[in-house]
């Protein structure tokens, strides 16, 4: 049996919703990972299972309740690429890259409507009508 992937271009987003960007340690008041262009699986009560560093040693934990753990999923045999919380493996931590940070060009490129049906989730066309959707409140 061959499978394949359901298209050449994929975006997938995660949310970490915060209370207060302002603070040193802000709170995380739940997530969101993208299923689909229109889907998102929403988490406000994020389990410490979830979290980078979580360890059960007898019955207390360690964990550090600042970075959570996503898994992204491209198994041709699971279907289509997915993104999804996962608490079995701390994987590498991905280094946030701001919008404003692209350059111009990578910026343009990813404006453009050159991505067959695939929908870039974080353009200033898309962005908001992106975080709507992954609202869990």
């Amino acid at each position: 049996m061959f499978c394949s992937a359901s298209r050449r271009h994929d975006w997938a987003s995660f949310v970490a919703w915060i209370d207060n960007p302002g603070l040193e340690n802000p709170r995380l008041l739940g997530v969101s990972v993208s299923k689909t262009a229109t889907k998102c699986d929403t988490e406000t009560q994020v389990p410490e299972y979830m979290f980078a560093g979580y360890q059960r040693r007898g019955m207390r934990s360690e964990v550090s309740n600042t970075s959570v753990r996503a898994y992204y999923s491209n198994e041709a045999l699971l279907g289509p690429a997915f993104l999804t919380l996962d608490g079995r493996l701390d994987g590498e931590y991905q280094d946030l890259i701001m919008w404003e940070q692209l350059p111009n060009e990578a910026r343009a490129a990813l404006t453009d409507d050159n991505f067959d049906d695939s929908r870039i989730l974080f353009n200033d066309e898309n962005f908001d009508q992106s975080l709507s959707k992954a609202w869990p409140f």
